[in-house]
C-alpha cells in the first residue's frame, strides 16, 4: 500500500474478469507478484 497523502496507506484493488481460458488466472498470478500483494482467485475459493 502507498500513502494517500493523509498520512494513512492507500489499497488497490484489481478485478480481472473474462471469458474462459483467456488467462485471466495467469495474468493475476504474475500482477500479483510484480506487485507484492495478495491474490484472491475464484478459482480456489470453494463454495459450501
Amino acid at each position: 500500500m502507498e500513502p494517500d497523502g493523509r498520512g494513512g496507506p492507500r489499497a488497490l484493488a484489481v478485478v480481472v474478469t473474462g471469458v474462459p481460458g483467456a488467462g485471466k488466472t495467469t495474468l493475476a498470478s504474475a500482477l500479483a507478484e510484480k506487485l507484492g500483494a495478495v491474490l484472491l482467485s475464484l478459482d480456489t475459493i470453494k463454495e459450501e
